[in-house]
């Protein structure tokens, strides 16, 4: 009986939704957080609707780091290309605001609830490939915009903000911040498709573990 619930429960990729029976007519004992592991281990899972509240916030946060990235990167070709000097003042200034304010809170929330999701679910941290992947690629991402493209945007806002050739004054830094929000962008959208897509297998160690 506790197999069969536990395989139709597999069938529809919900482990979460798992029930144990402790024995026949005794009180039915729900696990929501638990899934059963070889060995008789357990393992800590999100409850569906914790899980679900953090997947929709995941979801929002990660849309919005693109669309974020994506008003950057307008903003910083406008800036580099126009011959306006009002227009590349103004592009500078909204970067450095738009940066200053939602470029931490976006990606740390982006980052942490991602990790979150995956320690929390069947999917786990290193069970497979494609969670590592994305980790892999979302961590170091993260540091950079906080650390190397923010204080390039916040530069360039002070620039526009202090000096009256800000074109002059910027000079090839404005290069600096279109290569770094296209990068950005790239990451982006390829992390996005490979948790959509799920590609590859379990790691090594998740193999070894079974």
């Amino acid at each position: 009986m506790c197999a069969k619930a536990e395989n139709a429960a597999s069938d529809h990729g919900d482990p979460a939704r798992v029930q144990f029976s402790a024995a026949p007519g005794s009180a039915q004992m729900s696990a929501p957080a638990l899934q059963q592991r070889a060995g008789g281990r357990a393992r800590w899972l999100l409850p569906p609707g914790p899980r679900k509240a953090l997947l929709a916030v995941h979801v929002i946060v990660a849309v919005a780091w693109i669309g974020l990235d994506g008003c950057l990167l307008v903003l910083a070709v406008t800036a580099a290309v126009t011959d306006d000097p009002l227009l590349r003042r103004a592009a500078y200034l909204a970067l450095g605001q738009l940066g200053g304010t939602l470029i931490i809170p976006v990606s740390v929330t982006a980052l942490v609830t991602g990790v979150a999701l995956a320690a929390g679910t069947r999917w786990g941290l290193v069970k497979y490939r494609w969670v590592l992947v994305s980790l892999l690629l979302t961590t170091p991402m993260t540091a950079a915009v906080i650390f190397a493209q923010l204080p390039l945007l916040q530069d360039a806002a002070h620039v526009a903000a202090t000096h009256t050739s800000v074109a002059a004054e910027i000079g090839g830094r404005r290069f600096s911040i279109i290569i770094a929000a296209s990068a950005e962008m790239v990451v982006l959208i390829t992390v996005a498709v490979i948790n959509t897509v799920k590609p590859w297998g379990r790691t090594r160690r998740a193999l070894a573990g079974r």
